[in-house]
């Protein structure tokens, strides 16, 4: 049942099996028959599956070799309405961000109960940011550097006040 609880929340259709409060009131079930650790150990583990998912087909290679050539090319002419080089990782952040609050809204109870009386199991959206960190980290060489390579020019692009718009991608990322 989780697997299709977090299904429901990572590719939003139209048809929706059960409603969040729905998946919220199982949620408080399985944690008042004291399954909540089993219960946060799914969760993470799907919720891990899905950013290598992620990771993978939206951070792919091709997608990468065009944030770069993108990266290399801003530094030479900027267009103010151009995105900025690291847009496909902001994006993927921020579908995250926007998805995980719904996975919190259904798993308020076990993030208020289990997560907060635990001192060493995270928040959820702690766990969230270590996962998200955890895959950036493991693809350091294909994802991370250079999406630090393109922050970095944006920085520096501001600085010589030849900015794209306004800074929130950039503080956003």
């Amino acid at each position: 049942h989780l697997a299709r609880a977090l299904d429901q929340v990572f590719s939003p259709s139209s048809w929706r099996p059960l409603s969040y409060e729905e998946h919220y009131r199982r949620v408080e079930d399985l944690c008042l028959h004291h399954l909540a650790k089993q219960l946060y150990a799914d969760l993470q583990r799907e919720v891990d599956g899905y950013l290598e998912r992620v990771f993978r087909e939206q951070l792919s290679d091709p997608v990468l070799a065009a944030m770069l050539h993108a990266a290399q090319g801003s530094a030479q002419a900027v267009e103010p309405t151009e995105r900025p080089a690291f847009a496909p990782v902001l994006d993927v952040w921020r579908a995250f961000c926007e998805r995980f609050r719904d996975i919190q809204a259904i798993f308020l109870y076990l993030d208020r109960t289990y997560a907060a009386e635990s001192p060493q199991v995270p928040s959820l959206w702690e766990m969230a940011i270590e996962l998200f960190a955890k895959h950036m980290l493991a693809e350091q060489q294909r994802v991370l550097l250079p999406t630090l390579g393109a922050v970095l020019l944006e920085i520096e692009l501001d600085r010589k006040g030849k900015q794209r718009g306004d800074c929130s991608d950039l503080r956003a990322i």
